[in-house]
């Protein structure tokens, strides 16, 4: 089993032991029967490239991998939840979702009210949530664990990192759509060197949009 080290801290007694995250991939035992999964799949915040893609993976590894067919999108972020928007996700259905931007279920920001969320989880019978996005909709998630621990329920919270800035304060190796910025922002930027070589005194101007990282 692999895990990821996050902090190391001299061990002495009765003192905390390091930080660690245990690192995603298949394992050799699964928790839930096949039969019982009923998964979901959420997006939220800002737009970025390879979200549809992300949601066609998950779908089709959850139905190739382990048999599960029974998959949700809940429409337009974490509000979604208890306005109980869903999209049926097949194979069939995201099949060629990679070809569009933006996401199949929706997004939106904000909307997170971790009773009515959990609440909803637990009423629908969902035990398997994929939750996509920035740093805030990670802390997000990571609320919403606390609230599945509190009330004992077998369901498991995974958060999938979003970001251009990849800012995730736990150390991910790589968010969703952070290479992807530079290649785009090289696009824009020869595209304004060009307009401004040609023409007598000419200037590009280029607004970067990443929050922690040059472009």
């Amino acid at each position: 089993m692999l895990y990821l080290l996050i902090s190391i801290h001299i061990v002495h007694r009765d003192t905390p032991r390091g930080v660690h995250f245990r690192r995603a991939g298949p394992c050799e035992r699964t928790y839930f029967a096949l039969d019982e999964v009923l998964a979901c799949i959420v997006t939220c915040g800002g737009l970025c490239p390879g979200l549809n893609t992300v949601i066609r993976e998950i779908v089709h590894s959850l139905d190739c991998m382990y048999d599960v067919n029974k998959v949700l999108g809940i429409d337009g972020g974490y509000r979604g939840f208890y306005s109980k928007n869903t999209i049926p996700l097949t194979p069939k259905v995201v099949n060629d979702i990679y070809k569009r931007g933006g996401t199949i279920v929706g997004t939106s920001r904000g909307g997170h009210n971790t009773k009515k969320i959990v609440d909803n989880i637990e009423d629908r019978g969902i035990n398997q949530v994929y939750i996509i996005g920035g740093d805030g909709t990670q802390k997000g998630a990571a609320v919403i664990y606390e609230e599945i621990c509190k009330r004992g329920l077998k369901v498991s919270i995974s958060g999938i990192p979003k970001t251009i800035d990849n800012d995730i304060l736990v150390h991910v190796v790589l968010s969703l759509a952070h290479m992807i910025k530079w290649k785009e922002a090289q696009h824009a930027i020869n595209a304004a060197h060009v307009e401004a070589e040609i023409t007598e005194n000419g200037i590009g101007v280029v607004k970067k949009m990443s929050s922690s990282n040059f472009i």
